[in-house]
């Protein structure tokens, strides 16, 4: 989970014939190829991000210090949202070791973790001597609202459900997570996203009425966004903070006064190396061993946005983060590369995504042949 997701939203019918093109090109300075929308190269073979970009700019380790100088709660100084990740990880080593703040760490169990991250919050919870609270849905709503959305967007495309796939675990987490904040009177929320990893592109727009509204509103695929729009409001209302409607299915905000969320990169450098190095060291954190990178293991379903991106448009959900991580210079463009060469960029089928439609999310046989033929 992210505290922030900011993107440009384009329509996917520009994009139709572009999805399945056979990519020539890549720029000469980062990763993006030639099927990115709206890419332009120059006579360098450099795209125009990449001539476009100015390295974004850190607040200070002493900006941090001074922001958080106030940080003593009753128990708590700060909370940490742990996913087993390694970004997030890393903000639990550096509240705790640098910062020596009175930590909480918090996981939202959206019913989709990878065993690594679990095992990974136990061991930097138990090493940093930090809690661990975990909440999940009492009614398994997470699977069953992921459930009705892919059911009701699949006729759309392999587009509209990036649209979905991860929106219930952005509302129950935040949920989960400002309600918290409110219960144990927390100062401060430290955040692990930064603007060198974001992905800035989404391949269409939050919306399931492409071609024939009135069709689709007497249609079985309507009853179903209907369904995924009544779970998600369940959802948000099992822990809802202060200030929020139980009417809205929107996502939660924090209304609390006294309470602030800090995003750490934007105060320190985000460097790959160096958390990789901190992590595995002070934490005993570790990737799955068939993973080909160490980023965004720590849930099955993005596996399936991955599988549904690279559908729609030819590449797929991490590309845009991994030249952001190449223009930033924190990673070379032949480590991008070569993991692009194992399989990080694959559209292929494999048991892991076999798994989670089968059996966790019970699909149709129906909608999983069509998500096969994709």
């Amino acid at each position: 989970m992210s505290g922030r997701e900011t993107g440009r939203h384009k329509s996917i019918s520009a994009f139709q014939k572009r999805r399945t093109a056979i990519t020539t090109q890549r720029c000469s300075r980062c990763i993006l190829p030639e099927n990115y929308p709206g890419i332009r190269f120059n006579d360098r073979g450099e795209c125009h991000l990449c001539a476009d970009y100015q390295k974004p700019r850190v607040k200070g380790a002493e900006a941090l210090g001074r922001k958080l100088a106030s940080a003593r709660g009753d128990r708590y100084d700060c909370l940490v949202t742990l996913s087993g990740g390694r970004d997030s990880s890393y903000v639990l080593y550096y509240a705790v070791k640098v910062l020596g703040l009175r930590t909480l760490a918090l996981n939202y169990d959206n019913g989709f973790r990878h065993p690594q991250a679990l095992a990974n919050m136990e061991n930097a919870c138990r090493r940093s001597g930090v809690e661990l609270l975990q909440f999940k849905s009492r009614d398994n709503l997470n699977t069953r609202s992921t459930a009705s959305a892919l059911r009701a967007s699949i006729p759309f495309g392999p587009g509209a459900c990036c649209q979905f796939i991860c929106r219930q675990c952005y509302t129950g987490g935040l949920s989960f997570l400002y309600s918290t904040a409110e219960k144990f009177r927390v100062p401060f929320i430290l955040w692990g996203d930064s603007v060198i990893e974001r992905v800035t592109f989404i391949p269409v727009r939050n919306r399931l009425f492409f071609k024939s509204p009135l069709r689709y509103l007497v249609s079985p695929r309507s009853a179903q966004f209907m369904r995924f729009l009544y779970l998600l409001g369940k959802l948000r209302n099992e822990a809802l903070p202060s200030g929020n409607s139980r009417l809205d299915v929107r996502y939660p905000r924090l209304h609390t006064p006294g309470i602030e969320e800090v995003h750490l990169f934007d105060y320190i450098e985000w460097d790959r190396r160096e958390i990789i190095k901190a992590v595995t060291e002070e934490l005993g954190w570790q990737k799955p061993p068939e993973s080909v990178s160490s980023w965004r293991f720590d849930c099955y379903l993005h596996g399936l946005v991955n599988y549904c991106h690279k559908k729609a448009i030819g590449f797929n959900h991490d590309i845009d983060g991994l030249a952001n991580m190449v223009r930033a210079g924190k990673m070379t463009r032949d480590e991008a590369m070569d993991l692009i060469d194992r399989g990080f960029d694959s559209d292929q089928w494999n048991d892991e995504l076999e798994r989670l439609v089968t059996r966790t999310l019970a699909l149709p046989a129906a909608d999983i042949q069509t998500i096969k033929s994709w």
